[in-house]
């Protein structure tokens, strides 16, 4: 017997609770230890958003996985989606540590559109990102059923098979 609904629902919301808990929490400790040491933590708080908010992506797409996985047919993957917005919040998400840790010139190329949006040291672009593509990458998966689609097509146009 499978949970219900809002039984899914409310423990969605717990382990996305827990999740912002835990992160706020190492976001802490990452400022505690950036204060200690008068470095930034770029690898750390970077790698921390992808991993939480990343998370809470894939939990809020995890509805659309699971009604996947019980379709018929073989797995097949959105190239569109992941590419169009796939890679942009990867490279969104990543951004500190491409513009710290890049070759300084295509850093900088790299940092220019951006620039505008990380005024005032803000994580929250990042965290967004990382939300945006976990979540990308769970929906980015679908079941394709040729025989059920050829069925579709031939319903939708009037031909059927046995008049061919």
């Amino acid at each position: 017997m499978g949970i219900k609904p809002w039984g899914q629902s409310f423990l969605k919301i717990i382990l996305i609770l827990l999740l912002i808990y835990g992160a706020n929490s190492i976001f802490t400790i990452i400022d505690l230890k950036a204060d200690l040491t008068y470095n930034p933590q770029l690898w750390e708080r970077t790698s921390m958003a992808l991993f939480s908010y990343g998370g809470i992506g894939v939990i809020l797409g995890f509805n659309h996985f699971t009604s996947e996985r019980k379709k018929t047919g073989i797995w097949k993957v959105d190239w569109p989606k992941l590419i169009m917005l796939g890679v942009p919040s990867l490279f969104y998400s990543s951004l500190y540590v491409i513009g710290a840790y890049a070759n300084p010139f295509f850093g900088r190329i790299l940092f220019v559109p951006v620039k505008p949006l990380l005024m005032n040291d803000l994580w929250i672009i990042v965290c967004l990102f990382s939300l945006i593509l976990g979540h990308t990458i769970t929906t980015g998966f679908y079941k394709y059923d040729a025989d059920h689609t050829e069925m579709i097509h031939h319903t939708k146009t009037g031909i059927s098979k046995d008049c061919n």
